[in-house]
């Protein structure tokens, strides 16, 4: 699982592609959270595959929050139960552009 929270060297860590509204609001909203950041950007879907390994469940082992924008269909994706694996705290947005938000 990784250290406690308050252990953790990194306070936030995502590492993927900035598409969509993750680069305009997703990284200005959580470069406000303070302490070391780790931020990697991949290009695309097959780059992050081919990078995401060992090295990179280290890295979220090691950070407190775990920003988990949604996935390409919907607001739900791996990165959030990966989070909670890995010890994290996800940080999810209220999406209300889709179906899945409560009414």
């Amino acid at each position: 699982m990784g250290l406690p929270a308050t252990r953790r060297p990194y306070s936030l860590a995502f590492l993927g592609k900035m598409k969509h509204e993750r680069k305009s609001e997703m990284l200005p909203a959580v470069q406000s959270i303070p302490g070391e950041h780790y931020l990697r950007e991949t290009m695309n879907w097959e780059e992050a595959l081919q990078n995401f390994n060992h090295s990179s469940t280290s890295v979220y082992q090691q950070a407190t929050f775990v920003p988990c924008p949604k996935g390409n269909w919907n607001p739900e994706c791996n990165r959030l139960y990966d989070a909670l694996e890995w010890g994290c705290i996800p940080l999810v947005r209220n999406y209300t552009d889709t179906p899945y938000q409560d009414r």
